[in-house]
């Protein structure tokens, strides 16, 4: 087999690459409408582009050196709006406790089902095809100081933690007051984007699949090599999946090799447990109520709850 690991050359290139096109896209934004339609249509892919980096620098895995993943991850997190170093903490810690919901710091949350009337509200959004679940998924989990407390498990982390948040919020504060009204101009959009698509995309990795508090099963963490049945794939477009996503969809290989870099994972042979198209999974997903996903009846899942075809 092929042997995959990070390059520098090809790090540097998938950079510089996805920089020059950003660059672009923020000059186009600041034209006329046609220009500004086209600059927010590339902002928008390059959304999940950058989202995909930081992810990639999450596991320490885009270069080599520690210190320029870092320096990288938080480039990409002032684009996604979304804090490094609380993204790669609960990220590791989803990695390892990834089927076992009870464990899991990215689902605390969950554990308990909201008040009546806030589930109410929930349900009026999901239903309305607002992004209920990437708001409340990202303000309890990168913004939250209970999952903070979760993620983090010293006082240098915790600095850290506090640290990538600080400069995410006072970077956006300086670039308002110098654009002022230009600021919603160019990214206005494009969040809106990334926060809809992400209801579904980010669904799709976990949603609706067993899991080990589920089936009563062992406490422990779950090797790589048996976390496949417990993610699932999506494909939209091969382009897009590659160029776009930059292989953020693999997510069943991902799982099984969670330092490759992006950009070697699709050369990795891998058959994922579970896999579906963009528009099947949302015909699919759309078929239950948020009670049903997140919160189904003691010892069933969803799929056991209700009548449906396998996906």
């Amino acid at each position: 087999m092929q042997t995959l690991k990070t390059s520098f050359k090809l790090s540097l290139l998938s950079f510089v690459g996805i920089s020059c096109v950003s660059v672009l896209a923020f000059y186009l934004s600041l034209q006329s409408l046609p220009a500004w339609a086209l600059g927010q249509t590339l902002l928008c892919g390059l959304m999940w582009s950058w989202f995909s980096i930081l992810h990639t620098c999450g596991h320490n895995s885009y270069f080599k050196q520690r210190k320029l993943n870092h320096l990288i991850g938080h480039l990409a997190s002032l684009i996604v709006f979304i804090p490094y170093f609380p993204w790669k903490y609960q990220h590791q810690a989803h990695h390892l406790w990834t089927g076992n919901n009870d464990k899991d710091p990215t689902h605390f949350y969950l554990k308990n089902k909201p008040h009546p009337l806030k589930l109410r509200f929930f349900e009026a959004c999901w239903r309305l095809g607002l992004p209920v679940c990437s708001f409340v998924h990202g303000s309890n989990n990168f913004w939250s100081t209970e999952s903070l407390k979760l993620s983090t498990h010293n006082e240098s982390q915790l600095n850290l933690y506090r640290m990538s948040c600080i400069l995410l919020i006072v970077a956006h504060v300086a670039l308002v007051f110098l654009l002022q009204w230009t600021y919603l101009q160019i990214f206005l959009l494009p969040w809106l984007f990334f926060l809809f698509s992400s209801d579904i995309i980010l669904l799709s990795q976990h949603a609706l699949l067993p899991n080990l508090k589920s089936y009563k099963q062992r406490q422990k963490p779950l090797p790589v090599t048996l976390q496949n049945p417990h993610s699932r794939t999506i494909y939209i477009h091969p382009l897009i999946d590659r160029w776009v996503l930059l292989n953020f969809n693999l997510h069943n290989a991902h799982h099984r090799q969670p330092n490759l870099p992006h950009y070697a994972l699709h050369k990795y042979e891998f058959e994922p447990a579970h896999k579906v198209q963009l528009h099947e999974w949302i015909s699919y997903i759309r078929q239950f109520t948020l009670q049903e996903i997140f919160w189904p009846q003691e010892n069933l899942t969803p799929l056991q709850q209700r009548e449906s075809y396998e996906i």
